[in-house]
């Protein structure tokens, strides 16, 4: 569960301010302030012991503490694959253009047949979350985090989102073609997607329902939910169009803040309409992330 080709060609139309500045790559040196002045990256910084739990991290010039948000991407791959590399063009098209955000990309634990089945990169995300705002004031930027996360990476965004903001610090979420409720997905899966589904949830729905159930998204809405923007193609046959229908129904029935918008496409943003999802995921943002 993944395309990522189109996410980066779709990003990549930011680029209408020519120019860059390139600054220093600096050592992963947790206890250092980083300079706020000018432009910092951090790559394959460790947010925990295991290799596989890293992230880039991407700081703009004249950053602050006060003004300064995190959008925090979070790669697909059908929780068995990917890698945080497939959004570094994306981002690479993004960063050294304003102060206003900062960016961090993370790799989080794969699953296999025998290791890091669900909740394994639920826990990943929460820890580099966590990571990142103990490391704010490091980093020199503010607490109000964005999550943006395609295909699996959706689902692990809308699981944060959800699941896991009690500090209140994730003000909006941002779900490309995801998935969101494990049990409903099991049964709507074809043949490409069900081996996955079972390898990262640990069998099927009947061998595991507790980890279907609490693996969810949709069951941790509440009222409370930071806004969400769901993004989704109508004729997606991976992640099913009926996956965001259900997580926009549960959204609804909350009174969440939402923007729900599809594009006539499979498994990802099509082309033609790829200015228009940058309008739309900025301008959520803009809005929102407060």
């Amino acid at each position: 569960m993944g395309s990522y080709r189109t996410i980066n060609k779709l990003l990549l139309l930011l680029l209408i301010v020519g120019g860059f500045f390139v600054g220093g790559c600096q050592k992963n040196e947790t206890s250092t302030i980083l300079p706020a002045s000018r432009e910092v990256e951090v790559k394959d910084e460790a947010y925990g012991t295991d290799p596989a739990q890293k992230m880039d991290v991407y700081l703009p010039a004249d950053r602050s503490t006060d003004a300064t948000k995190a959008i925090v991407f979070i790669h697909g791959g059908g929780w068995v694959g990917g890698d945080k590399k497939d959004f570094t063009l994306a981002i690479d098209s993004l960063k050294n253009r304003t102060a206003t955000y900062a960016y961090f990309n993370i790799n989080y634990r794969l699953a296999t047949a025998n290791r890091n089945h669900f909740p394994t990169a639920e826990q990943d995300v929460k820890q580099a979350l966590e990571y990142i705002w103990q490391n704010a004031g490091r980093y020199q930027i503010s607490n109000i985090t964005i999550v943006l996360g395609a295909s699996a990476g959706a689902h692990l965004a809308a699981l944060s989102a959800y699941k896991h903001n009690e500090k209140g610090y994730i003000k909006t979420a941002i779900c490309l073609i995801g998935v969101y409720n494990m049990t409903t997905l099991y049964n709507q899966a074809g043949a490409d997607v069900k081996p996955l589904l079972s390898i990262f949830m640990g069998g099927s729905p009947q061998q595991n329902p507790t980890a279907y159930q609490e693996g969810s998204p949709v069951n941790y809405v509440t009222a409370k939910s930071p806004p969400t923007l769901v993004i989704h193609g109508t004729e997606d046959q991976v992640a099913p169009i009926a996956q965001a229908e259900e997580l926009v129904q549960h959204l609804k029935q909350a009174g969440v803040v939402h923007e729900y918008v599809t594009y006539k496409a499979g498994h990802e943003i099509p082309p033609a309409s790829a200015g228009d999802a940058v309008l739309r995921m900025f301008t959520f943002i803009n809005k929102y992330a407060k």
